[in-house]
């Protein structure tokens, strides 16, 4: 017999200490997620989806090394399940329609808060793009 999942399997690369506090601490509160793993670079984030097998990616754009769109895409290569939400300081179209381009499930501001990661699991859970309240496409 097989046993549901109970919580997602959640985990963030960014090459700033204080965005992974403040995802931990709000991944703390969300009853359905944990927080399993975190990483500093997009090297380290192809290693981690390998031996994690995460549901869901916090990841940020701008870090050194490999860059988060093409650290996706070849993460994805070994494990194309993987969900991903991009986390950037950059607010442009630009960047969204990036990220979309290569499937993304998200993309949130930089810092977001407790009830902006739990809304954007929601929808990716449910198959939606999750964006940032703060984001106006044109």
């Amino acid at each position: 017999m097989t046993q549901k999942k109970t919580k997602l399997n959640v985990i963030v690369i960014d090459d700033s200490p204080l965005t992974h506090l403040v995802v931990e601490k709000a991944i703390e509160t969300i009853d359905f997620a944990v927080l399993s793993a975190h990483c500093y670079n997009g090297e380290e984030f192809i290693d981690l989806v390998h031996n994690t097998k995460p549901d869901i990616a916090f990841i940020d754009i701008e870090m050194t090394g490999i860059d988060g769109f093409t650290a996706l895409q070849t993460a994805r290569k070994h494990y194309p399940e993987l969900k991903s939400i991009f986390l950037s300081q950059y607010i442009s179209n630009g960047f969204v329609k990036a990220a979309k381009n290569i499937g993304a499930n998200g993309f949130l501001t930089k810092m977001p808060t407790v009830e902006t990661i739990k809304d954007a699991l929601i929808k990716v859970i449910n198959g939606e793009f999750a964006l940032d309240k703060s984001i106006e496409m044109d």
